[in-house]
């Protein structure tokens, strides 16, 4: 697992532990926490969107989605998933 994907898990814990339980407010904090800023309605949208397509998935692959959060370890005791890449999303203004 890249270092990207654990930081990636971490944030995420906070947000769930720490943050609203709607899905734009939780945007909005991820957004605020990673780039200092409230992200634009299209901004907002996207995330949106990107959110529900991949619970979606991970709703079909169970196992997956599991490994992906860290509980289910392969024998070196690393969780497993292809979903942890570096591709940045469309639509999403990158910091300079």
């Amino acid at each position: 697992m890249t270092k990207r994907c654990e930081m990636a898990q971490a944030l995420a814990a906070r947000i769930v532990k720490e943050g609203p339980s709607a899905e734009s407010e939780r945007i909005g904090l991820a957004f605020r926490l990673c780039l200092s800023r409230t992200p634009t309605p299209a901004e907002k949208q996207r995330l949106g969107e990107l959110f529900r397509k991949e619970l979606a998935s991970l709703k079909q692959t169970p196992d997956e989605a599991a490994a992906l959060a860290g509980k289910k370890a392969d024998p070196e005791n690393r969780p497993r998933s292809t979903r942890c890449v570096d591709d940045r999303v469309p639509g999403i203004a990158q910091p300079r």
